[in-house]
């Protein structure tokens, strides 16, 4: 399987499986299934009501609009991706934004209607970095989540009784959890020596200044300690509202 390594915002390089073109297409195929259940049920419901023209093309928008909300709101995944596991990010290491999902969808309704979806297979195939053309202008790519990435969602194992340190980790995302997770992995394996000094004492910096908080716990401590506090807190949300998850 095709390799992709792509620096994040701390500058470390993290090596990403591409997702091939026939976990594309499944989870195409398996979001194509929830439109078909969703529009039966639709049809269903208003098979008896009146000037149900206007309301078949009100029901059709969320369809139309359903690539663009779940790949901005769900960090790059639709729910077939996410079944299949595969995700959308970007190639300079950033977080995936809104501007770059409505260039993913215009260009994948433009392919997809006008091109019968023909040009994106191609265009992945040939240029090695699993990109369509949305993915081009938009600067993203496709990848698998592997289960150091799953990760993510697990978070990592509290000690027992944990007590939180700092409550504003909650104001972090997955996306800053999974990028604090790999820096503390490469700044382990170096020993915390040359480079990875250097990174942990700025990712420990952008937390402060993001959070809005000082400590004086070193570097490694620190951001394992967020890490674990941002896990406590998720953990007591979920039990206070078991119907909503931030994941």
């Amino acid at each position: 399987m095709e390799k992709i390594s792509i620096k994040t915002t701390q500058n470390v390089a993290i090596e990403h499986k591409l997702a091939s073109v026939g976990e594309r297409i499944a989870a195409h195929v398996l979001d194509y299934l929830f439109f078909t259940g969703y529009f039966i049920i639709c049809m269903i419901m208003i098979s008896n009501v009146s000037g149900r023209i206007t309301l078949i093309i009100l029901l059709a928008l969320p369809l139309l609009l359903y690539d663009l909300i779940c790949e901005y709101m769900m960090e790059g995944q639709s729910w077939g991706k996410k079944i299949i596991k595969i995700k959308v990010i970007k190639m300079d290491g950033t977080r995936l934004g809104f501007f770059s999902c409505f260039i993913r969808w215009m260009f994948r309704i433009i392919d997809n209607v006008f091109l019968f979806g023909g040009i994106s297979s191609l265009v992945i195939i040939v240029n090695g970095r699993g990109q369509r053309l949305g993915d081009l202008v938009a600067n993203t790519t496709v990848v698998r989540i592997n289960k150091n990435q799953m990760n993510e969602t697990i978070l990592t194992e509290l000690p027992e009784n944990y007590k939180i340190t700092f409550h504003e980790a909650i104001n972090l995302n997955s996306s800053d959890i999974y990028t604090l997770k790999e820096a503390l992995e490469f700044c382990a394996k170096y020993h915390y020596i040359g480079k990875a000094a250097k990174l942990a004492f700025s990712a420990k910096e952008s937390v402060e200044k993001k959070l809005g908080i000082k400590s004086d716990l070193v570097p490694g401590v620190f951001l394992n300690t967020v890490v674990m506090d941002y896990t406590a807190l998720h953990n007591q949300n979920i039990g206070d509202t078991p119907m909503e998850s931030k994941f």
